[in-house]
């Protein structure tokens, strides 16, 4: 038997995730694990396979393994990543791009992580989608901060019929703590 535990790489079970133990091209097993992230495949043969996982929004492994009893193989899979770019402007009455505005995800799985505007706008790349809060800030204006939840890239959206995005926008206006 083949059993283990699904998890993100935050230690979050992961559950409806499928999985394939493959021989010689053919598929000798499957299965999918629960809401807990545990999963089984009970009736395999001992021998040599290439067990493959597969879930949308998350980069599809694959690992081999030799089966000769029981076996134990976890998985701690790692999400699709996605792009965040867009400009950052000075609110009315004043206008303009600004250049050198911070922006930074201040909550989430990339905390921490940031980069500078320019006159043509920012970009963040490599990021997990999800829950996360973005903030946009720069001395001598007033910080702007934006919640937001991006669908994993491939999965359908409630809303609309088209897959979710590897690239979203998001644009940030930011008021001058003092005149134009």
């Amino acid at each position: 038997m083949l059993s283990g535990l699904i998890t993100t790489q935050w230690g979050e079970p992961i559950g409806d995730v499928g999985l394939e133990a493959v021989h010689g091209g053919r598929v000798l097993g499957g299965g999918s694990s629960g809401r807990t992230g545990v999963y089984r495949i009970p009736t395999l043969p001992a021998t040599d396979y290439i067990v493959r996982v597969r879930k949308w929004g998350y980069i599809e492994p694959q690992r081999p393994l030799t089966l000769t009893g029981d076996t134990t193989l976890d998985f701690a899979l790692d999400r699709v990543r996605v792009s965040i770019f867009g400009a950052v402007s000075e609110a009315p009455p004043c206008a303009g791009a600004i250049q050198g505005a911070r922006l930074e995800i201040v909550s989430g799985p990339d905390a921490g992580i940031g980069a500078s505007s320019t006159a043509t706008g920012y970009q963040l790349k490599n990021i997990n989608w999800g829950k996360f809060r973005l903030r946009a800030a720069k001395t001598g204006y007033v910080p702007a901060d934006v919640s937001m939840d991006v669908a994993s890239p491939g999965s359908r959206e409630v809303s609309q019929e088209l897959p979710a995005p590897f690239n979203v926008r998001q644009d940030f206006l930011l008021q001058r703590t003092g005149s134009c």
